[in-house]
């Protein structure tokens, strides 16, 4: 399956807006795209929909232009998928306590996950389905190391896997109210359990993914997430009890040169 962002696509720079515009959009596209609003999201809607939803995030925001970033970021998403796809002919694509089909994890191989910055002041990073991941320039800038911004991708992958934006989408397009994407707590700390299993296999320090978790919360004050501050000590204490049972002394990456010259042109 060709994913449309292996399209080219043209990217401008543009004055910033508010994250629950993003989002606001995003729903609003997809409910466009489909048929019937009664019906859940297909497969095709939700790479329809993200691709549409991209090249209205670049004409808002601006979509970074940097080789040596895209470089990074397809490398940090190579090393996490890869834990997927040793999984992937197996009857069950185990992830804890949850599963996922075999089928599902093969079609996350079926294309390339694309990691997508955006000019923006504020931390956050987000999923828009069908392996697209936008991350805020502000974010990137904020991690302090390779491991830290992996943990933040592996965080969004996480919540595709196990299906929760895709079950935010297809729950707001019944929604009377405005198009909305909200996970919940469990979701969040499913996903951060998930996330730190392709860290793994991916061998990256888990220890970072700790910092990383608490970034998006200290900008709260700007209003672009809908997180609730009293949810990071709920996370942060769920994420050590996990920690806690992983082995210690791995060899695993923290950083790398590649990661330290993005970050200072940043």
């Amino acid at each position: 399956m060709k994913h449309p962002l292996d399209q080219t696509i043209r990217f401008r720079s543009t004055s910033t807006a508010r994250y629950s515009s993003i989002m606001y959009a995003l729903m609003l596209l997809l409910c466009l795209l489909t048929t019937s609003c009664s019906q859940s999201v297909t497969a095709s809607q939700e790479i329809e929909a993200s691709t549409a939803t991209l090249e209205w995030l670049d004409q808002k925001y601006g979509v970074v232009k940097d080789p040596g970033l895209q470089r990074l970021l397809r490398k940090i998403t190579s090393r996490l998928s890869s834990s997927l796809s040793g999984q992937a002919t197996a009857p069950v694509f185990s992830l804890g306590d949850d599963s996922l089909p075999a089928r599902e994890s093969i079609g996350y191989q079926a294309y390339p996950w694309h990691v997508m910055v955006i000019n923006s002041d504020a931390p956050n990073a987000f999923s828009l389905g069908a392996g697209l991941i936008v991350i805020t320039r502000a974010m990137i800038r904020e991690t302090r190391t390779e491991a830290e911004l992996a943990s933040i991708i592996a965080h969004e992958m996480a919540h595709q896997l196990l299906g929760h934006t895709q079950a935010a989408l297809s729950e707001s397009l019944t929604s009377r109210e405005a198009p909305h994407a909200v996970f919940s707590l469990k979701d969040e700390v499913d996903a951060d359990r998930v996330g730190l299993k392709l860290l793994d296999v991916g061998r990256y320090d888990l220890r970072h993914a700790v910092f990383a978790l608490s970034i998006g919360y200290r900008g709260l004050e700007t209003k672009v997430s809908d997180s609730n501050p009293q949810w990071l000590h709920a996370r942060l204490a769920r994420m050590h009890q996990e920690l806690a049972a992983y082995p210690e002394g791995f060899p695993a990456t923290t950083s790398s040169r590649e990661f330290n010259k993005i970050r200072r042109r940043f």
